[in-house]
């Protein structure tokens, strides 16, 4: 079997049924589907019942008690059967010739990877390709630094699902089970030993994956989830571009990139009316974060707003900064008003 599909499912009950048939309508018919159902509330876990009903040698469904998307992911990875693994999220879908465009390069260039790009559906329901490169590419030995420099640089290679790798190199990277409390942020976790120990990988400039976004207004407590979460992811970063030889360089654009992570929370934070209390603490927390705190240097071309709130941080004053956000964003909103 050359590919097991495997699906993490929780309480996607609006979407399930199109994405399990965009595999089912793969014009490439060797694989394997595997769907894991991790405690849904709603009817999810029925819908997986049904589709394996109606195709039990293609289809296998297990259902466990809530148990997180890195375990869930792990959990497939080791159920998988086929040669490579394709990775799909429950509300998202996959071209219908996709399998058969991944196919043809393992074809032609054995890779242990296959990296694609993705369509982007935003909430209106307009769509955008998203592409690292418009240009094919082969990746192997120091080749492969310049999509470490990606990764270190960009999110456009964060995302888990467009890579399709081999089984064993799958079940030989870190599982990092230990990280179970990443919930926001664990793509990027679970990218870096894949990319890092895949010896020839192949960029498929190809938007066949159809990822859908679908988020609803962040809470102070998701607020404070993603900076619990992307502190570990952001470590990780950075520890893996020492591995990579590339931690001189890239280590500013780095922390750029955190900080801007950190500040979005916080600004976040700051118009959620209920819960100042756990604003405050947050906010303390970030203002003695030593990754935040020593990025002076590495955050001289932002913005003047943008320092000015980095300075706010810095001074552990989460009053003048809910301020200062308020009257940055009434003006931000006043200019677009002018411009009409």
């Amino acid at each position: 079997m050359l590919f097991s599909v495997l699906v993490p499912v929780y309480n996607v009950e609006k979407y399930l049924a199109e994405c399990i048939n965009s595999i089912l309508n793969q014009t490439e018919q060797d694989y394997e589907i595997i769907l894991i159902d991790d405690g849904s509330t709603d009817s999810s876990g029925m819908i997986c019942d049904s589709f394996a009903e109606r195709y039990p040698d293609r289809i296998t469904v297990k259902h466990n008690k809530n148990q997180g998307a890195i375990l869930t992911r792990v959990e497939l990875i080791k159920s998988a059967h086929g040669d490579y693994l394709v990775h799909l999220d429950s509300d998202d879908s996959l071209r219908s010739d996709a399998l058969f465009l991944v196919k043809k390069a393992i074809e032609q260039y054995h890779p242990d990877m296959v990296i694609y790009g993705l369509h982007r559906i935003g909430l209106d329901g307009t769509g955008i390709d998203q592409l690292m490169t418009n240009t094919s590419m082969f990746y192997e030995g120091r080749d492969k630094v310049a999509l470490y420099k990606t990764m270190c640089s960009t999110s456009q290679l964060n995302n888990y699902v467009t890579k399709v790798a081999r089984r064993g190199l799958a079940l030989s990277s870190e599982m990092f089970l230990n990280y179970q409390q990443v919930k926001i942020g664990e793509d990027l976790l679970q990218s870096l030993p894949i990319v890092t120990n895949a010896q020839k990988i192949f960029y498929l400039a190809e938007p066949l994956y159809y990822y859908r976004k679908n988020i609803g207004s962040m809470t102070l407590g998701g607020a404070k989830n993603r900076y619990e979460s992307e502190s570990i992811v952001f470590s990780e970063l950075i520890r893996y571009s020492k591995l990579w030889g590339i931690h001189d360089e890239m280590f500013s654009v780095i922390q750029r990139r955190y900080v801007t992570m950190c500040l979005d929370v916080l600004s976040v934070g700051s118009m959620k009316k209920q819960d100042k209390e756990e604003y405050i603490r947050l906010f303390h927390e970030v203002s003695k974060d030593n990754l935040f705190l020593s990025s002076n240097t590495s955050i001289e071309d932002f913005p003047a707003w943008k320092k000015v709130l980095w300075k706010l941080v810095a001074l552990d004053n989460p009053h003048v900064f809910s301020y200062a956000w308020s009257v940055i964003r009434y003006i931000s909103g006043l200019k677009k008003l002018l411009v009409r």
